[in-house]
Formats: structure tokens, sequence, C-alpha cells
């Protein structure tokens, strides 16, 4: 690849030749520049101009280049069970972020959050050596959880006098609410024969216990529903 995306020029400024370049992205090695200079001089009264090559080293020197990770936002049901996102799923942009070497990649979990507050799930969030990431969020859970993830590139090698370098970006998980269905503890019944007045009515308090609408977080309004019975008749006194 080029070392430089613009130059080497020399040129006369403020007073002086200056030579000019700069460097490509991403670009490192060394350079051989030959610069010739030219005297104005003369030879009885005639122009005889001099010239000399000059032959001079540029070096420029690696840098270690964080990793790349654009994030692809993720969404899931409510009471999914185990969650698996891979790196191809959970990221459109995934590099070293040097194009001249190739680094292995590692892997690590921040806490995950909901609004800056931790979050617990019922199978706490991890990240295996692939990048391939699972959890699994606790019952009825439900809103935007934010997972931060880092990578870091494994450039110090041995001889190497460069630091691994890290990139740390927030994957957010939307975990889009169901209606579960409601709950409620059926209580039997016990009258007299022939009562007085024939007619009777109960309340949903008599007849079932534990209700609930089966959505901590959502208050409804339970309707209910009359769909069938079964005689049992015993003999009459």
């Amino acid at each position: 690849a080029a070392l430089f995306s613009a130059g080497p020029t020399v040129a006369f400024t403020d007073g002086e030749w200056k030579l000019t370049y700069t460097p490509a992205a991403n670009a490192n090695g060394d350079a051989i520049l030959t610069i010739t200079g030219e005297d104005d001089g003369q030879t009885n009264g005639v122009d005889d101009f001099k010239s000399f090559p000059d032959t001079m080293t540029i070096s420029i020197d690696d840098v270690n280049d964080p990793p790349t990770v654009v994030v692809a936002d993720q969404s899931i049901l409510e009471d999914a069970g185990l969650t698996s996102f891979t790196t191809s799923t959970w990221t459109t942009v995934l590099d070293d972020g040097d194009a001249d070497v190739t680094e292995a990649l590692s892997f690590s979990l921040g806490t995950i959050t909901q609004g800056g507050t931790p979050v617990a799930c019922s199978v706490a969030p991890a990240i295996d050596a692939s990048g391939t990431i699972t959890f699994t969020t606790a019952g009825n859970d439900h809103g935007t959880f934010t997972v931060p993830v880092t990578v870091t590139d494994d450039y110090a090698t041995p001889g190497n006098l460069l630091d691994d370098e890290s990139t740390t970006v927030d994957l957010d998980v939307t975990v889009t609410s169901v209606n579960d269905a409601p709950t409620a503890t059926p209580q039997n019944l016990s009258r007299s024969e022939d009562p007085d007045p024939a007619a009777q009515t109960f309340g949903p308090t008599d007849y079932t216990s534990a209700r609930g609408d089966g959505d901590p977080a959502d208050a409804q309004t339970l309707s209910y529903e009359f769909v069938g019975w079964t005689n049992h008749p015993t003999d009459g006194v």
C-alpha cells in the first residue's frame, strides 16, 4: 500500500526549501527519498549550474489502532428464554483496526442496565471466546436493556512494545412485553338445600383466590364468563 496520501514534495516557502508529505492512513514503513540540490553558479560569466543528489529515509512507525465495532441493536419478546446473539447478529462491523496485521480479538461484558440501573437476569449475561452473547431475562421483565461489550485486540505480542487496545460499545436489547394469561385459584362453594331466597349471588372473592392479571408491571381489568357446569346430585331431604 502507498505510504503517502500526498507528496512528498519540495517547495520554496518562507525563504527556504521545505519538504512536505502526508502519511496514508494506517500505513507504516520506510521510504527512501532522493532530493536534488542545484546552485546558480557561473563559470567565466556563463551560467554553470551544478547539482547534487541527496538521499534520505523517512520512517513511519506502526501504532496499534483500537478495534472497530459497530453494533446492531436487537429485539426479543418478554420471557423468551435463553437468548443468544452471535457477532454476525449483534455487530455490522467488527475489525481489529489494523489493516496491515491480523489480530485475535477477545470479548468481555459490563453490567446490564435498564435506564442506568443494574438489572438482575435469571441467567446472567455471558460472552464466549467467539463473541457470542447469552442471557435470560427475569420473568415478565420488559423494556430496553443496555449491554456494554468490550472488544480487545492482542497486539502486545512478545517483542512488541505497543499495548493492546480496546473498544467498548453499548448493545441495546429491546424486550417487548407480551400479555400473560390471568391466574386464579378456584374456591369451592357450599350452601344448604332450598335456601331462602332461592337465588344466590357470589362475587369473585367468593369463588376464586390469589387472582392476578398475569402481568405485574401492567395493571389490567379482569372480566369473568360462565362456561358451564356439571351436576353431581345427591338425594334430597
